[in-house]
This record gives structure tokens, sequence and C-alpha cells, in this order.
């Protein structure tokens, strides 16, 4: 439906009916519009972009990854920041809720993933300014500024994240930061106020609010907002693929990464205050889903905050480590240590999304032997009453396997 209406109204056309009639959601609807933008500017079949699409936006999630890496540990070379930054990519992607609307459906990763990115970078830098004690530049501090006004476009949830990060770097420099830079922060909360304020000011909004006729209700959001926060972190707690993924933070800290600024004590109050803002930030992700449609987060939404989980804790428990000493001097150290990160990758392949998978596979087989138990899926012969793989795939689909 949206590439029909950039080819008639074009894409500015497109956001203002969106905006006025659906959803204040200006940075998704630009990036939902993309395959549909390119496809009528190159004349390159819409079906051949969106998958280029799809595979561009994969690329900058490594990439961003791998940005990650290397500004939240000083002195990394590069094939060891592309190591820890595609080992964060990897863990979110096994640990989506789902695995296509992350990754394969341009609504549900634009709308969430997008802003993902734009959080990660902003956690990173603030991060690293506040352990570090170095000052962010002026262009620092524009660029995070106009990626805080971008995220608070992209939904309804990121620009309280992006609130939660940017209030608590000003609160902790405030007391224990030489440079402050309370000046630059309200720069930062002002941009994504007046992306909030945008959103909020959707006309469509209300449009989306009367087909959930249920939400609304303040009170009840409070208490299951908090009810599906500690589904969300028992789910994580269970789960192998984190640990491997905090594993592996830990052993890099320790014995790969070369020795970081020594910590003074004020840095279990930033460990702990970043604690506090993630799981103020997923909260309210969860408060404001109940209270808009009286549902648990989508879950599309739910693999946003899959990713802030996975940087967040990442960059905790890289803080932490810094109370040890570092073994990363030694050669033998650091490669023997390489070696046990690579070991801890294979837990991810016991996880939510490799599982769906998996039983994607298999139920796609069997239905296949029963439509047409004379053939295989390779074969051309089929047989006359034999249905073709990809209508069984459609079956599969709509039966919700």
């Amino acid at each position: 439906m949206r590439d029909e209406r950039v080819n008639s109204m074009g894409l500015v056309g497109m956001v203002k009916s969106y905006y006025l009639h659906r959803m204040g959601r200006l940075t998704s609807l630009v990036a939902i519009a993309a395959p549909a933008v390119v496809s009528k500017v190159t004349g390159v079949d819409y079906v051949v972009v969106y998958p280029v699409i799809l595979i561009c936006g994969m690329a900058i999630f490594l990439a961003v990854s791998v940005y990650w890496a290397g500004r939240m540990w000083t002195g990394l070379s590069w094939p060891e920041r592309f190591l820890a930054g595609a080992m964060l990519c990897a863990a979110s992607f096994v640990l989506a809720i789902s695995l296509r609307e992350m990754l394969y459906w341009i609504s549900g990763s634009a709308s969430y993933m997008v802003p993902a990115l734009f959080v990660i970078i902003i956690l990173v830098e603030l991060v690293r300014s506040a352990a570090n004690e170095t000052v962010l530049s002026t262009g620092q501090i524009v660029v995070l500024s106009a990626i805080g006004f971008l995220g608070a476009l992209a939904n309804e949830f990121t620009p309280f994240w992006i609130v939660a990060l940017v209030a608590g770097s000003a609160l902790y420099r405030a007391f224990y930061h030489p440079r402050p830079q309370l000046a630059g922060h309200a720069a930062m909360l002002t941009a994504t106020f007046i992306g909030l304020a945008i959103l909020l000011l959707s006309p469509g909004n209300a449009v989306r609010m009367a087909a959930y006729p249920e939400g609304g209700k303040i009170a009840a959001s409070f208490s299951m907002g908090l009810y599906y926060l500690w589904l969300e972190l028992v789910r994580h707690y269970t789960e192998s693929a984190k640990w491997a993924w905090l594993g592996f933070v830990a052993l890099f800290s320790v014995f790969v990464v070369p020795s970081q600024p020594r910590p003074a004590a004020r840095l279990l109050v930033l460990i702990v205050g970043l604690v506090a803002a993630v799981l103020a930030g997923l909260y309210t992700a969860y408060v404001i889903a109940y209270f808009a449609t009286a549902e648990d987060l989508a879950t599309r939404g739910r693999n946003q905050v899959v990713v802030f989980l996975l940087a967040g804790g990442g960059c905790v428990v890289a803080l932490a480590a810094r109370f040890l000493p570092s073994l990363g001097h030694h050669a033998h150290v650091r490669m023997t240590a390489l070696v046990a990160c690579g070991l801890l990758s294979f837990l991810l392949l016991d996880s939510v999304a490799l599982g769906y998978v998996s039983r994607r596979g298999v139920a796609i087989r069997d239905l296949l032997e029963r439509e047409c138990p004379e053939a295989s899926i390779s074969s051309d012969d089929q047989g006359p009453g034999c249905r073709r793989p990809q209508e069984i795939g459609q079956a599969v689909h709509a039966d919700g396997r």
C-alpha cells in the first residue's frame, strides 16, 4: 500500500497523508518507503529492490555493532572490533522474538530496528565519555542531537529511552565528571523532546488508538507493564545465548582488550545508573504498549527491546570488568581468550530464532511429504496431485507454524 502511495503521491505526499491519518512515525515512514523510492528513481523492479534494501539494513546493523565495539573499548585492532561487533549482531539475531519482523519485513525493521541502531550509538557514546572522562566534541553533540530527534520520530517509546540515557548521563556528569557539559546534554534533550512532540501531535494517532478500544487504561498500564517486563527478563535469564554474549564480553574485556583507564569508585555509580536507565526505558516501552493496545508489546517492538538489553548489558559487563586486572598484554593469553570467545559463540545455536527456523523447516518437510510423498522438494516431476513447494510454503505460513 505504501509503495502505491509513493508512486501516486510522491514521498512527501505519502508521509503527509500517513501523518494526518495514520501515525506520527515520520522516520519510520521514510525508511519504509525506501524500496518504493529507489525503485521509482532507478526504474529497477520493486521485487528486486526490496530484498537488496533488507540486505543493506543487515549490513548497517553489523556496521553499527562493530562501531559499538570500537567505541566501548579503546585500543582494539579492526579484526578484534569486528569479532566483538559480529558477536553482538549475531546475539541480536538469534535472540530475536521474531526474526522475520527483524530482518525480512521492512515495516517491522524500519519502525524498530532503525531506532535500535540510534539508541546503540547514543548509548555507547555517552557511556564512553562518562567512563573515560572525555569531552564530547561540538560535532558529537550535534550528531547525537540529530540522532535523538530522528529516533524520537521512529516510534512511541524510543524517545523515552533516549531521554533516560541522556538525562542519566547529565546527572552522573554533574557530580562526577570534570567537564559536565550540561548545555550539550540540554541540546540533546531538547532535540529529542521536539521529535517526541511532533510524533505525539500527529492527528493520525487518534485513528490508531480508536482501533484498540480496550486501551487507554492508565493504572492497568503501569501494573501490566511491570508484569510484561518481568516476563521478558525471565526469558533472557533462561536463554543460553544471552549468557554466551555476556560471557563473551567478560572474557573479551579481561583477556583481549588492552588495559583500559583504571576505574575509580564512582564507576560503580555509572554502572548502577546505566542499569537503572535501561530498565526504566524498557518498562516505559511495555507501559506505553499496554496503554495504547491493552496488549503486550508487539513482537517487532520486543525485537528492539532485545537489542537494547544486549547492548546495555554489554556496556555494564565491560565497565565492571575494569575492576579486574587486564591480561590482554600477554600475546598467548590473548590468543587463548580469542579461541574461548569463539567457542562461546556456539551457545548462540540454542536460541529462539534458530529454533523457530528449524521448526519451520520441519513443518515444510512434513507438509511436503503429506502432499506429495513420492517426490522430493528438488524434484522437477512432482506428480499430478502434488502442490508446488512455494504453495506448500504459503500453506505453512497460513497455518501459523
